[in-house]
């Protein structure tokens, strides 16, 4: 049976003194933009909103994907080795697509209370940190089939949620409050150590070998750097508005802290083995408060989230690159006669009231026709699985016709007098296109029957 999906996405506006319809289909983020995360090349950035994970190419801008929880609100995803597969988790949920293609890979209700998600170095296996009821464990499962493989063990209790990081190629470590865990390529636990002052990990920077960590001490709140390997303590900031942007490589970071409340902010970038001497310093202007970010020391470019917008801005000059934002496709001004959602692909088609042919790459949220035809509004269309082939009845009138060529296939589709218009959903084409079905009505009966012609 077709699949009939309905498109919240799809907002119509009518006017009174036309009966004109905007079909605009929005992209990027809403509100809310967190957890930046880049693939292993540094080729693709992505970005979390409460229920959906955006792909963009690093280097354009350009949006590629959304990738949606199956939740309300997810709570973290991960990214392959080799960058071609996504796993997004939720309080109920797991979800995985294929970051290529853009499909879904697999979908699983079985795997619950998921607070945080990474791959094993070789990319065979899924960590999955689970918190329910104050306690942590940690689990694998295969990324391919999401069949469970084995737990890790651990014979200490830990609180607070738990967060994944990758150390290096041969370890990785789970944080949770006051405590972190080494785990090694083999899934064992090789280490434990204790987070000063119960203190409270942010974040990682795999150039120094140092975890970035916050604490009270003394009515105050510390924001320091931590080693692992000799447990060394540098205080960076105390009860400081500074917020640190770790690098994905090299021993940088970079320190933000908005002017006041105005749109100004101070940046410092630090390097080498004196953590509180900063190489650089200068200014550059948001339109909101930065909220989080990340830096790729290898290309010189740092990505910082400000809201719903993504700013991505040179390291040593500070200068705006560009504006990863919202935007919004305007598919014309008139009202739709036919439209078919193939969710599999993400394809919209869609046959205006003016004749116009429209499709959209919703997983790219691109169109990528426009097509000038002579079908009326009142005729029905049917797409093929391409797009290319399109079907059209009214009554006494079918044909099959080739939208790229713009010439008829078919003249007359035997079976298809009296073709019915009350269920536009009931004219398709099968998934291969070597069939298609509709609707015939009988006035003698007062039947509708539903027909199929192989084609």
């Amino acid at each position: 049976m077709k699949q009939i999906f309905t498109l919240i996405i799809l907002c119509i506006s009518l006017t009174a003194s036309a009966q004109l319809g905007g079909i605009t289909i929005p992209s990027g983020h809403s509100s809310g933009t967190e957890n930046l995360k880049l693939d292993a090349t540094g080729s693709y950035l992505f970005s979390a909103e409460y229920n959906k994970v955006i792909m963009w190419n690093a280097k354009t801008g350009t949006q590629l994907y959304t990738f949606a929880s199956l939740s309300e609100k997810m709570n973290d995803y991960a990214i392959s080795p080799d960058g071609t597969q996504i796993v997004i988790s939720s309080e109920q949920n797991l979800i995985s697509y294929n970051t290529v293609s853009g499909k879904e890979l697999w979908q699983t209700s079985d795997r619950t209370y998921v607070k945080t998600l990474i791959f094993s170095n070789d990319g065979k296996a899924l960590l999955c940190g689970r918190s329910l009821g104050g306690s942590n464990t940690v689990y694998l499962i295969d990324p391919k089939t999401n069949q469970y493989i084995a737990s890790v063990a651990d014979g200490v209790e830990s609180t607070g949620d738990p967060k994944f990081f990758k150390l290096d190629d041969s370890q990785i470590a789970l944080a949770t409050t006051g405590a972190l865990r080494i785990i090694s390529n083999d899934f064992k636990i090789t280490a434990r150590k204790t987070v000063p002052n119960n203190g409270t990990v942010m974040a990682y920077l795999p150039g120094r070998k140092q975890f970035f960590i916050e604490y009270r001490a003394e009515q105050q709140v510390v924001k320091a750097l931590y080693s692992i390997e000799g447990s060394d303590i540098n205080v960076l900031w105390e009860n400081s508005r500074k917020r640190l942007i770790p690098a994905t490589n090299g021993d940088k970071f970079l320190a933000i802290e908005e002017v006041g409340e105005t749109s100004v902010h101070d940046a410092w970038l630090y390097e080498g083995n004196i953590p509180s001497k900063s190489a650089l310093a200068w200014k550059f202007k948001a339109k909101n408060t930065i909220t989080g970010g990340i830096m790729n020391s290898q290309t010189g470019k740092i990505y910082l989230t400000v809201v719903n917008e993504i700013m991505e801005l040179d390291v040593k000059s500070g200068k705006q690159n560009q504006i990863f934002r919202r935007e919004v496709a305007d598919l014309g001004s008139e009202l739709m006669s036919s439209l078919e959602y193939k969710y599999t692909d993400g394809k919209l088609n869609i046959m205006t009231e003016d004749s116009l042919y429209k499709s959209v790459d919703l997983f790219r949220m691109k169109a990528y026709r426009h097509v000038n035809t002579s079908i009326k509004a009142t005729q029905i269309v049917a797409f093929s699985s391409s797009g290319d082939t399109i079907g059209v009845f009214d009554e006494d009138i079918s044909y099959l016709k080739n939208i790229v060529t713009g010439k008829k296939i078919l003249s007359v589709i035997p079976g298809a007098k009296g073709a019915s218009s009350e269920d536009k959903n009931a004219f398709f084409f099968n998934k291969s296109g070597t069939k298609i079905y509709f609707v015939t009505f009988s006035d003698a009966t007062q039947k509708a029957s539903l027909k199929k012609y192989d084609l």
